[in-house]
């Protein structure tokens, strides 16, 4: 499997900018581990994404 498209950021940002929604879903789904969402500070406020989502990002295993 070639994976050097991951070297050369020209390349993975083009190949972003041409996939459709699908791929774009199936590339993130490989790129993240997790998502955590904390609640609100009442019923009925506004979603602060920013200050309520965490996002583990995949890292690569260590062997």
């Amino acid at each position: 499997m070639d994976l050097t498209i991951f070297d050369d950021m020209d390349m993975l940002t083009a190949a972003w900018e041409a996939a459709d929604d699908t791929m774009r879903r199936d590339l993130i789904r490989l790129a993240i581990d997790e998502v955590s969402v904390t609640r609100g500070a009442r019923r009925g406020a506004p979603f602060d994404g920013n200050a309520r989502c965490t996002i583990k990002w995949a890292t690569p295993d260590e062997e």
